[in-house]
């Protein structure tokens, strides 16, 4: 940095120098209209100009050798960085401003209203709530959500055909892991229900591979329990 500032520097006085010796010949408007003669020619006029922007330029190269000789390598990296940081933070502040808002899209409120009905212990309505979501919106998370739910009514009311089917179309999609345990689980319950032991136990087998929160395990313990399982995963 600092040689390249004295390098700025040099060349500078030099063209002052130069130029300033190149015109010296040239008269003034001082001395040309000094008796109140005719208008400067046009080359004398461009002279002038140019020494006045010389001037300019030899003042600034003086401020430069001057800011150069007090200027130290901390404090150039100093003022460097210190702009560089507020760059950064001026783009994250604009981009921060720039961003979209995000959005619920209708299946999450549709699912938010489903979830409300079968809180409220009204599971006819929230199982046709939830179904609504997954035949409008079938790729949306919210839909293999919206199975599990299905499957869980269905388990309640006692439709277990329908909720093997409804599980097995949650377990299609890209749950969390707690909630693909969850599905795995009312898989499995529902096919020990419809007394397919076998396929409970393949069910249960893989949930053992699975880290299960504590109600998770009582569910698995549970039903290994009435299904009759072997650790292999199958019934005994």
């Amino acid at each position: 940095m600092h040689c390249f500032l004295a390098f700025v520097a040099f060349f500078a006085s030099s063209s002052v120098l130069y130029a300033t010796e190149q015109s010296a010949p040239l008269p003034t408007s001082t001395e040309i209209n000094a008796d109140g003669g005719p208008q400067l020619p046009e080359d004398i006029e461009r002279h002038n100009v140019l020494l006045e922007k010389l001037h300019e330029l030899n003042e600034r190269v003086k401020i430069l050798e001057s800011a150069l000789r007090n200027a130290t390598p901390a404090a150039i990296s100093s003022t460097l960085e210190g702009a560089r940081t507020q760059a950064e933070a001026d783009a994250t502040k604009k981009a921060s401003e720039n961003a979209p808002t995000l959005i619920n899209s209708p299946a999450t409120a549709q699912y938010n209203q489903a979830s409300g009905l079968l809180n409220k212990g009204e599971f006819g309505k929230a199982k046709e709530a939830f179904l609504c979501i997954t035949r409008e919106y079938p790729e949306d998370i919210y839909a293999y959500k919206a199975w599990l739910h299905i499957g869980d009514i269905n388990l309640k009311m006692k439709n277990f055909g329908d909720a093997e089917e409804a599980f097995s179309q949650a377990l299609t999609g890209k749950l969390e892991t707690p909630l693909m345990i969850d599905a795995r689980l009312g898989l499995a319950e529902a096919k020990m229900k419809k007394e397919d032991m076998k396929g409970c136990c393949e069910q249960l087998a893989i949930l053992q591979k699975e880290q299960l929160s504590n109600e998770q395990k009582k569910r698995l313990e549970t039903t290994l329990k009435n299904a009759s399982c072997q650790s292999a995963g199958k019934p005994k």
